[in-house]
């Protein structure tokens, strides 16, 4: 369990990884509200500096979206 402390810390950390990155943070806005749905496909890579891949592939169902919507209801109360 997290402590309001440690979301608190979390938030900040958030703030300082966001304006560093932002395209990051516009191309999640720019998901919403459309790409937030059944039968979505959300594909991640990465690869290290010493050339190892990774992949992961997420295809959201009801359950996932639901969650999400749960989640935005919550920061929205903020």
């Amino acid at each position: 369990m997290i402590s309001l402390p440690g979301l608190k810390s979390l938030h900040g950390v958030w703030k300082r990884f966001s304006g560093k990155h932002g395209d990051l943070k516009a191309f999640g806005k720019s998901l919403y509200p459309d790409a937030l749905q059944e039968g979505t496909l959300l594909a991640l890579y990465a690869k290290t500096p010493d050339g190892q891949t990774h992949e992961y592939y997420l295809e959201l169902d009801a359950e996932d979206v639901k969650m999400a919507h749960e989640i935005e209801r919550v920061v929205k109360k903020r």
